[in-house]
């Protein structure tokens, strides 16, 4: 049995969740990622099929409203968003600056080919759209004293889960309108990223290695509902969906088909959300306060040279100061 001394070692040596990014870092990562998703979508789905004007444009609004609605968030929960123009001071060595040039540049280009469509506009708000979604991947993995985010395989699951969801965005919008050919386009696209996604958060999910706060943080995301959301109802469901659609003739067969591309649409969406939420609100474990758990860091622990319980302060290890 543990004195009262063990147990405070103990305590102290357990990983604890972070407290600085809550459900509107979240909901920033989420709408942020889903935005430029479906820019990026859309314009893959037109160099593969026709694409009306009209549902590029619809596509690219519901992009800007939703990037919109991430740093609606990320400004909310910031609590003095007047003071957000500082964020750009730091382009050389912060991805939260990164991100935010790259939201500007986004909001700018895209928003002007939807008033006076155009290539190069339509180009430079793909690449801003990019930068954006890498970006967001980037400021987790900066975050040193959350192993489970400060992993190769954050960006690349942000991009994979990005392009999926915006794939499912194209899907509603392009069902809604009737467009056939670019439909089955577009459902072609969404099964391979679909299985890429998938593959991606295996890789990320699945890896039982690492230091503790990391292996007790992918325990969680394997288990119980986040699993099923993410990988039941982002992944399983739409991809047996669309590979029905596609089986039976796709949506030019009738009313049933573009019914199913939309429901599966919508299943990436919230698929794509509950990853996001996943990552960021289950995932985010510090590490152990200790020399063992300070180490695990990397070198950079070893200049502290603590000599008996030292660590870095919770809200510093994973705030927005890390990105």
């Amino acid at each position: 049995m543990l004195t009262p001394e063990g147990r405070v070692a103990s305590a102290a040596l357990a990983p604890i969740p972070q407290r600085v990014w809550g459900g509107l870092a979240a909901v920033n990562f989420a709408c942020g990622g889903a935005g430029t998703g479906a820019v990026l979508a859309i314009l893959a789905t037109a160099t593969v099929a026709p694409v009306s004007g009209r549902a590029v444009r619809a596509a690219e609004l519901v992009g800007l409203l939703l990037a919109a609605a991430a740093f609606a968030a990320v400004g909310a929960e910031a609590g003095r968003p007047l003071r957000g123009i500082n964020v750009f001071r730091h382009l050389r060595r912060s991805w939260m600056s990164r991100e935010a040039l790259a939201a500007a540049a986004f909001a700018a280009f895209v928003a002007l080919d939807v008033l006076v469509p155009g290539p190069w506009q339509r180009g430079l708000g793909a690449a801003a759209a990019a930068a954006f979604m890498l970006s967001q991947g980037f400021i987790l993995l900066a975050a040193r004293g959350v192993p489970a985010w400060a992993t190769w395989e954050i960006p690349m699951l942000f991009v994979t889960s990005g392009i999926t969801v915006g794939l499912g965005i194209v899907l509603v919008v392009l069902a809604a309108l009737g467009e056939a050919e670019a439909l089955t386009a577009a459902a072609g696209l969404a099964v391979a990223a679909l299985i890429l996604d998938l593959l991606a958060w295996v890789t990320y999910a699945g890896s039982r290695e690492g230091a503790p706060a990391k292996r007790k943080a992918l325990a969680r995301l394997r288990a119980g509902g986040m699993a099923a959301g993410v990988v039941g109802l982002g992944h399983v469901l739409p991809l047996a969906a669309l590979t029905a659609m596609l089986s039976f003739g796709g949506p030019s067969s009738g009313w049933p088909a573009g019914t199913l591309a939309a429901a599966a649409g919508l299943c990436l969406v919230a698929g794509g959300a509950i990853l996001k939420w996943a990552v960021v609100m289950r995932a985010g474990f510090l590490h152990p306060l200790g020399l063992g758990g300070l180490r695990s860091i990397g070198p950079a622990a070893d200049a502290l040279r603590p000599t008996a319980v030292a660590g870095p302060a919770p809200g510093r290890a994973a705030g927005p100061s890390a990105g």
